[in-house]
């Protein structure tokens, strides 16, 4: 009896539902004779997060976290977050394995800050302030797929110069001058860094390296490098912020001197720099700026 009942309520289901469908009067769900089928519900993938080991230890190098992670997921990330900063470290991709490599701390963030500061200064006095674009988050592109792409701590770019063909009008990606700053991140890392940054594929043509290191006499140790495509590397110099004779004013040890050619590159030159081989970033107005409270 039971079986006979549900067989014809299944019947009368069936009935009422074609009844409705023929006429456009309504829609019956078929869930006896003629069951629909259902669709699996779509669910975005799980959001990836790098993961930060307990103990981080960069005396000896960058620090491994992850392995098996792709390019397209590591930069998917860090897009979003708009720097390559997470969690108060710096993070970088080789061969599909996420490495720390140095932490992004006082140090670290003050340093750039100051030389954006005094690069945006010196331009001001110099009149060509319009002719410049100082950038926190200009990014090259790697071509490499298994290595992410490249995030300087600055980059000065000429605001009047044309992209390469197929630059898809965003410059920011075409600077001419970066710094990188280094605080836990080692000197090996951050040279091969600088000297990939001048590689064939970019249009960078001058990269500053400042390396700070705390010492064991209660202050911080400040060692300076600068690459320029196609010139030997200049002799680095480095001294103590303890140090009264570390970067004195007007002393001209301590001017970081940037050729103008090389920063504009192909850029029209400011009437103000025409004639003019190098501008000077006085390092003692840096200093000033870097421990100002």
């Amino acid at each position: 009896g039971i079986c006979l009942l549900f067989c014809g309520f299944c019947l009368l289901e069936a009935a009422v539902s074609v009844f409705c469908e023929a006429f456009n009067l309504c829609y019956v769900p078929r869930s006896c004779l003629f069951p629909v089928k259902m669709q699996a519900q779509k669910t975005d993938p799980p959001i990836w997060f790098p993961k930060i080991p307990q103990k981080v230890d960069l005396s000896r190098g960058a620090v491994l976290t992850q392995v098996g992670v792709t390019k397209d997921t590591f930069e998917a990330f860090f897009s979003k977050n708009e720097t390559s900063s997470y969690a108060g470290y710096k993070w970088e991709m080789v061969d599909n394995k996420i490495y720390i490599y140095d932490m992004a701390d006082t140090p670290h963030e003050g340093a750039s800050g100051a030389f954006d500061f005094v690069f945006l200064k010196e331009a001001i006095r110099g009149g060509w302030d319009d002719d410049v674009i100082p950038l926190k988050s200009a990014t090259w592109e790697n071509p490499d797929p298994y290595q992410s792409n490249w995030q300087p701590d600055s980059s000065i770019l000429p605001s009047r110069r044309v992209g390469p063909v197929g630059s898809r009008d965003k410059l920011r990606r075409y600077p001419t001058m970066v710094l990188e700053v280094a605080s836990s991140e080692t000197i090996d890392h951050v040279i091969s860094k600088a000297k990939a940054y001048l590689g064939p594929d970019t249009t960078i043509q001058v990269v500053n390296v400042f390396i700070i290191r705390p010492t064991n006499i209660g202050a911080d140790r400040l060692e300076v490098r600068k690459f320029e495509r196609g010139q030997p590397l200049a002799n680095p110099w480095s001294c103590s912020f303890a140090d009264p004779a570390c970067m004195r004013a007007g002393d001209p040890a301590f001017q970081l001197r940037l050729p103008v050619g090389l920063l504009f590159d192909s850029a029209p030159l400011p009437a103000s720099l025409v004639g003019t081989s190098h501008v000077e970033l006085d390092l003692f107005r840096w200093k000033q700026v870097y421990f100002r409270p």
